[in-house]
């Protein structure tokens, strides 16, 4: 360890001159008088993974229409295959960018699959499958993922209410939608319907003051 005689204190840092008095120190620094340890230098490897995945998105539509074109296919299906690309990067890029809130992220994922499915099954000619099927199946996979992310991840209250209040707001879309007779499948639509209900009052009875925080914050009530 380094020592200064002037000032007769022993300095644990690697530098030449004393930090009291700037007198030349005398002895050897050891590895383990360092200040402050070494950080490992890190690659942030998720730039390279996004335009990784950029160019494949790019490639694989450029490839669809090259192939479409050389079959001379009066049917331009290399636009659906880019249209389904497309989602395919949106979903991608939004999760990427709210991966660290994993609960936003879920209902992020929700209203994008949802948009996306009801503009999808309307551009290939409308058959309610995004309705029928898509919307319920999906809003009860993202309330399941969001109750498995609050246990795995001891969230509280506050850090997962609004979500878990958002996912039972979607679920009036196809309650209204089968009050009003645009589902014709209705199983799926009533299922998830009835989850919400159960879930919401759930929430009401044993987290009602959480609930009630929560809305004032968001609503500044």
């Amino acid at each position: 360890m380094l020592y200064c005689k002037k000032c007769n204190v022993k300095v644990r840092t690697n530098h030449k001159y004393c930090p009291l008095c700037q007198s030349p120190l005398g002895g050897e620094a050891e590895e383990d008088d360092q200040l402050f340890p070494d950080i490992d230098e890190r690659i942030d490897t998720s730039g390279i993974m996004i335009q990784i995945f950029n160019f494949l998105c790019c490639a694989i539509i450029i490839v669809a229409f090259m192939a479409n074109w050389m079959m001379n296919s009066k049917d331009w299906w290399a636009v659906w295959v880019a249209g389904g690309v497309l989602c395919m990067w949106v979903f991608f890029t939004v999760g990427l960018y709210k991966r660290k809130n994993l609960m936003k992220n879920a209902m992020w994922q929700l209203c994008l699959i949802t948009v996306g499915t009801i503009i999808w099954d309307v551009a290939i000619g409308w058959r309610g499958w995004s309705i029928n099927y898509v919307m319920p199946i999906a809003g009860l996979i993202t309330m399941a993922v969001m109750i498995i992310i609050a246990i795995i991840a001891h969230l509280t209250s506050p850090e997962y209410m609004i979500y878990f209040l958002m996912n039972c707001l979607h679920g009036l879309i196809p309650c209204i939608l089968v009050l009003t007779d645009q589902i014709t499948v209705i199983v799926p639509s009533i299922i998830y319907v009835g989850c919400c209900a159960l879930f919401l009052s759930a929430l009401i009875i044993f987290q009602g003051k959480a609930v009630w925080s929560e809305l004032q914050k968001k609503f500044h009530m």
